[in-house]
């Protein structure tokens, strides 16, 4: 389909059409894919948009209309997630003109260039909230699935999204129970914290063991690693959750890569063995250097 070129804001009036013909992601080569009133994207061939990539599920995500002019994207229980602005969905969420859907290794770019206008943000609210910023220490765990290209070969690729989904409600479920939060998802894994307060190391300690208990099993594989340090807690976030920021959470996901590349499962740094005292057995996990921090440092497992 031939479309005309996007227009600049002094072109578009009342009069300017708005059938859905003139609503397209954007691929990165350039080239069009029009959305029509739905579009469904996948690994399989039954799917209006094909992406041949092992991180792509069989039937991933769907963007469809509602209305005239609104359009929405739902994940589809995908193993690797879908992405709106670099943001992991986790429901239903409306698009805009101008947005990044990111699936897979391969990032779109949403066009709607005569639909409605992206709402602007409260100032007020967001000023207040930036003010709520405080700093706090916290616990911070991250969980990451390993060899999800593995994954794939070993399990039906039918099985991987509802395994994927089973796993984060079962780790939730266990960090909720066991005071934490679970903060955001993070392609194949998620963030989790602990505020510290008395009591909380015995905490922490029981959500660490039921986790680790999980790992043998290999539906998926994952790492799991934890770190204890002052996190800014709060600003403008996530829907429903805070915003966690600053140092110690950059060195927590730094600190799942290295586990990576030491093939580790469990990764203490020294602050959350210090901090758990003899709640856990640990073994030494030797002294690294962590990418982007003057180190080196050392760090644990769990036995």
């Amino acid at each position: 389909m031939n479309l005309a070129a996007e227009p600049s804001p002094s072109e578009v009036s009342s009069a300017t059409p708005t059938s859905n013909e003139l609503v397209w992601l954007e691929c990165p080569d350039g080239t069009r894919q029009p959305v029509g009133s739905a579009l469904a994207v996948g690994r399989s061939a039954g799917n209006d948009l094909q992406l041949r990539d092992d991180r792509v599920s069989r039937h991933h995500a769907v963007v469809q209309i509602q209305g005239r002019q609104e359009y929405y994207v739902n994940d589809l229980g995908s193993a690797n997630g879908t992405f709106l602005n670099d943001r992991r969905l986790t429901q239903r969420t409306r698009l805009y003109h101008g947005g990044t859907l990111t699936v897979g290794d391969t990032r779109f770019q949403f066009h709607q260039p005569y639909g409605p206008p992206r709402p602007r943000p409260d100032r007020s609210l967001t000023a207040a909230t930036l003010g709520d910023v405080q700093t706090r220490s916290c616990w911070l765990l991250v969980a990451d699935e390993e060899g999800s290209t593995d994954q794939a070969r070993r399990l039906e690729p039918s099985r991987i999204p509802a395994l994927m989904q089973q796993w984060f409600d079962g780790c939730r479920q266990i960090i909720e129970e066991a005071g934490g939060s679970l903060n955001k998802y993070t392609g194949d894994g998620f963030l989790a914290f602990w505020m510290d307060r008395p009591g909380v190391a015995a905490q922490v300690a029981g959500a660490l063991r039921e986790l680790q208990s999980r790992q043998p099993r290999r539906e998926p594989a994952f790492r799991l690693v934890l770190h204890f340090g002052e996190v800014a807690l709060g600003g403008v976030g996530l829907p429903g959750g805070e915003e966690l920021s600053g140092a110690a959470v950059n060195f927590t996901f730094r600190m799942e890569k290295l586990a990576g590349s030491l093939h580790r499962p469990t990764l203490l740094s020294a602050p959350a063995r210090a901090m758990l005292g003899n709640h856990l057995p640990v073994t030494d996990a030797g002294v690294h250097e962590v990418a982007s921090f003057p180190g080196p440092f050392p760090f644990y497992g769990l036995e």
